[in-house]
């Protein structure tokens, strides 16, 4: 099990506030923060989603799961996956095809959908290759895919439901706003969906 090693200190230090100012978004004490910061004590799993959102990183960044430098990654991949859709579509027919189209094949799509045109057959094929690099990227950081309960939110999401190849421990969450409010009824939604 990887060590729990809370990032907030140094992600506070990089938008240059003080723990007086970090405590009043999060609704605590200043002293909570510094505690949070030394270690002496966690905070409570329901701040984790409000802090990441703040610092603009994911949770698994916030807790030391996920190195920081990863933390543009979800952007990257993504700008990456229209660049590589773009690039194929231009190198088998010499030209692209609007980013909304792609969304829209993105939305009505997947993996077991019969492509209607070769547009559509690249789309698919780049598609399926992205959710199968995104859970490589999380094997590589010590996640075990096929066991470990994961749980995809947004858009992303809709990429590895429609296109990724994955077992029952896998999870979707669309359109969901990433804070606390949202995980307490995504726990509550979870909850009621094993009884």
């Amino acid at each position: 099990m990887k060590k729990i090693n809370l990032r907030i200190s140094e992600l506070r230090h990089k938008k240059k506030i003080t723990q007086h100012e970090l405590a009043d978004v999060v609704g605590v004490s200043f002293q909570t923060i510094s505690k949070w910061e030394n270690g002496s004590v966690m905070p409570d799993i329901t701040y984790l989603p409000m802090l990441a959102e703040y610092f603009e990183v994911s949770v698994d960044q916030l807790i030391g799961i996920v190195p920081l430098s990863e933390e543009t990654y979800s952007a990257r991949a993504t700008i990456a996956l229209l660049k590589d859709i773009d690039s194929e579509l231009q190198s088998e027919f010499g030209e692209t095809i609007p980013e909304q189209d792609i969304i829209k094949y993105i939305c009505r799509g997947s993996r077991d959908t019969a492509p209607n045109n070769p547009y559509e057959e690249i789309m698919q094929r780049c598609l399926c290759r992205y959710a199968g690099y995104i859970f490589t990227r999380l094997k590589e950081w010590g996640i075990n895919t096929n066991y470990s309960t994961i749980c995809f939110l947004g858009g992303g999401g809709k990429i590895i439901q429609s296109f990724g190849n994955y077992g029952s421990n896998i999870h979707f969450c669309k359109d969901m706003k990433i804070n606390a409010k949202g995980y307490e009824y995504f726990e509550k939604a979870l909850a009621m969906k094993q009884r």
